[in-house]
């Protein structure tokens, strides 16, 4: 056999079993979607608790104190604030008990109660 009925014999087998498979429709080409990385679930965070007065007004009631006391009100007003933020119960009330623990002048305090009546709700 010579070369050119080889390639004549392999021409006509490609023929033959290109037309043996069934024809597939074309399917139009999907544009690749880039992968997204998987978003690991956010936890719902725990409402926090509204802020209280005695931290949100902490300057002018230092300031306050010191308009009463003089020098020595920050001093004080530090060490009461140490003391309430170690309790569990960080309401108005129980920062003013430990306060008035602190201050020796029962005076002093009460115009100190009258000075931050605007400044803290009742």
């Amino acid at each position: 056999m010579n070369e050119r009925m080889v390639g004549h014999s392999l021409n006509g087998l490609a023929k033959v079993t290109m037309s043996e498979q069934p024809e597939q429709p074309e399917q139009p080409e999907q544009p690749e979607q880039p992968e997204q990385p998987e978003q690991p679930e956010q936890p719902e965070q725990p409402e926090q608790p509204a802020a209280s007065p005695v931290i949100t007004n902490l300057n002018e009631l230092k300031h306050q104190l010191s308009k009463v006391m003089g020098p020595m009100a920050e001093i004080i007003f530090d060490d009461t604030l140490e003391q309430w933020q170690q309790k569990s119960d960080l309401s108005v009330a129980s920062f003013l008990q430990i306060l008035s623990n602190d201050l020796a002048n029962h005076e002093q305090f009460t115009e100190y109660l009258l000075r931050i009546e605007k400044i803290i709700p009742k």
